[in-house]
């Protein structure tokens, strides 16, 4: 990069690999090198093979390419996938892609013997099509989507061999591009797009900016269900607000990472730079004994049908279960009079006489003599 630019073509010595298209490719900085994984070999006029091969070409003296046998059990053939190198545990990451399981991620190892490890990250992202960068101030990978769903975060923090896929949405429009590429931009901490090609086949030579440094960011998802955030970009002491919504079947165990406990929704005060899982588990069997003490969930929460009450009473009492707009009106009586021991149900959000409920944030009141118990539901429509 001295002097005046000028491309020349690289004379690399060794056996290259065959000719493809798509391969993911990364700089590996400690030891000079350039490591491509995968990508497809054309099989026909319009057949093409995808791989799972590693090859290393050296840049100090003279170029040379080498095939790379790796332990462990590889990613399964796949084009398109992005990658980067992780510099904290020196390793290159290979995530997404055309191919089998295309939620997933890997890790190659890069020190000793190369090896494989299937990272299983949890909960999935927007898409599985786009370039990749690092963001090494908040350990992560952002895959940029290509459809223009918005970005997925794959965050390393606290669980780097087993990370969190986090689905975002920034302000703005980047717009569906085929093809971009993407660098991250230590300077102004932030990601630079550029090109690639509309869904139409349209061309494109415009450059859009992420700017990443402007406020502290919130990523949060989970296996078996989603984490609905009010946003992705909170400034210092604001409080933000997340809703755990499990899958059928399943409900919140607890949240991880930089939070704890089960309430939902949550509430934490950002002071920076937050990664927070949630814990989605199936029912376990049904303890036939009597709660051992008056409680209150809802799920699922946000909902956009009916939210299922669940309240357990240690012994007989009489119950009320009400609910009540923010405004503090009443605008459902769903359980008023005795109620013998155990756990008990009931639903609120369909459809009454014909009117249906409002979107918005429910207050659900649940009480006895001993005490009073309030949960938010959030409605969606």
């Amino acid at each position: 990069m001295t002097g005046p630019p000028t491309w020349t073509q690289i004379a690399a010595s060794g056996t290259p690999p065959a000719p493809r298209s798509d391969p993911s490719v990364i700089y590996d900085p400690v030891r000079d090198r350039l490591l491509l994984f995968g990508g497809s070999i054309r099989c026909g006029l319009t057949c093409f093979t995808p791989q799972n091969d590693v090859w290393q070409l050296t840049l100090a003296g003279t170029p040379t390419w080498t095939q790379l046998t790796p332990s462990g059990t590889p990613p399964p053939p796949r084009s398109n996938a992005a990658a980067i190198y992780d510099p904290v545990r020196d390793r290159m990451v290979i995530m997404a892609g055309s191919g089998t399981n295309p939620n997933g991620a890997w890790a190659l190892s890069l020190s000793g013997i190369p090896t494989w490890t299937d990272l299983t990250p949890w909960s999935v992202p927007h898409s599985t099509y786009g370039p990749a960068i690092y963001d090494p101030i908040r350990d992560r990978a952002l895959l940029l989507q290509s459809d223009g769903s918005g970005i997925s975060a794959l965050d390393f923090k606290d669980q780097p061999n087993q990370p969190l896929w986090c689905q975002i949405v920034p302000s703005g429009n980047l717009g569906a591009r085929y093809g971009a590429s993407a660098v991250y931009d230590p300077d102004d901490d932030a990601a630079i797009v550029f090109a690639g090609r509309t869904p139409g086949g349209d061309l494109l030579d415009t450059s859009f900016r992420l700017d990443l440094g402007g406020g502290f960011l919130l990523d949060a998802g989970g296996s078996h269900g989603t984490v609905v955030v009010d946003r992705w970009c909170h400034s210092s002491g604001e409080i933000a607000t997340l809703y755990a919504v499990p899958d059928q079947g399943y409900h919140l165990n607890q949240w991880l990472g930089d939070a704890s406990g089960s309430s939902n929704p949550l509430e934490i005060t950002m002071n920076g730079y937050k990664v927070i899982r949630a814990e989605f588990i199936t029912p376990g069997a049904v303890d036939e004994e009597p709660p051992a003490a008056f409680a209150l969930s809802i799920r699922p929460n946000p909902t956009a049908g009916s939210g299922t009450i669940e309240y357990s009473l240690p012994h007989e009492a009489l119950v009320r279960v009400r609910v009540f707009d923010v405004a503090g009106r009443e605008v459902a009586r769903l359980v008023d009079g005795l109620q013998p021991a155990g756990r008990h149900v009931a639903k609120w959000g369909e459809a009454s006489g014909g009117v249906r409920p409002r979107a918005g944030i429910y207050l659900v009141r649940f009480e006895t003599p001993e005490g009073r118990w309030t949960q938010h539901l959030a409605l969606l429509r």
